[in-house]
């Protein structure tokens, strides 16, 4: 049984179509998880935030459809990383996505390892935000992802990759999405730059740096590409659903 699950997630790795646009390397983040999402037929990849030693948060897209998971941790660098294996995870039970529309409704869902990972210097849990900053304007945040590209069976960079954002209005977001913008998610962007994160690195980490804490504030979900708005789930609002699944 476990030489066909290493067999099913090294099989048939198929990248998304663009990269994070226009981001720098990154330092090793300890909470910042390299996701693997496979089925039997395919698999993709993205990011995600540890939140416990045994639980990473991600977007819902990550998790529906697929049923085995390898979660890459402790360096910036994906060859270095410790990975780990599980068939665990649930979904928001509010989850929905019509893309047609360009709409994800709950995008958010969380893995469970089958056991906890070891604390060290590079694996560390980031703490969830208890303030709204997804409400305030033009607050500055970091996402993160390997920058997941092509069709070619190339899994993305070697070195985890940062952009630098800033959060934006609700009217400037409705502009962007004026399908999906509502009260579920919020928008960001970097003008000077255009820095963004694209398809394969869905589900990463959006996070706010205050008083020399770092917070997790944002999922990434409908990515932005070339278009310099992204959208994100604010994790505040799911926190209590977050605490009632990880037994907090």
């Amino acid at each position: 049984m476990k030489c066909l699950l290493v067999f099913c997630l090294t099989l048939f790795f198929i990248t998304f179509s663009r990269a994070m646009i226009n981001s720098e390397i990154s330092e090793t983040q300890p909470y910042y998880a390299y996701v693997t999402f496979a089925s039997l037929q395919t698999s993709f990849y993205g990011g995600g935030a540890l939140i416990s030693f045994q639980h990473v948060l991600t977007c819902a897209a990550n998790i529906r459809g697929f049923n085995m998971w390898r979660i890459g941790v402790g360096s910036n660098s994906r060859r270095m990383q410790r990975t780990f294996t599980t068939t665990r995870a649930v979904v928001h039970p509010d989850y929905n996505e019509d893309l047609q529309n360009h709409i994800r409704t709950n995008d958010i869902g969380i893995i469970i390892l089958l056991s906890p990972i070891e604390r060290s210097n590079n694996v560390a849990p980031i703490l969830i935000s208890p303030f709204a900053f997804h409400n305030i304007t033009n607050t500055q945040g970091m996402v993160l992802g390997h920058a997941g590209s092509t069709t070619t069976g190339n899994e993305g960079l070697d070195e985890l990759q940062a952009a630098h954002v800033r959060i934006i209005s609700d009217i400037d977001c409705l502009q962007a999405y004026p399908n999906g913008a509502n009260q579920s998610i919020f928008c960001a962007s970097d003008r000077q730059r255009r820095s963004n994160f694209c398809l394969g690195d869905q589900g990463g980490p959006f996070s706010v740096v205050s008083r020399g804490t770092e917070y997790l504030v944002g999922i990434a979900s409908l990515p932005g590409c070339s278009n310099i708005v992204s959208s994100y789930m604010p994790v505040i609002s799911y926190r209590d659903w977050i605490r009632e699944e990880i037994n907090v």
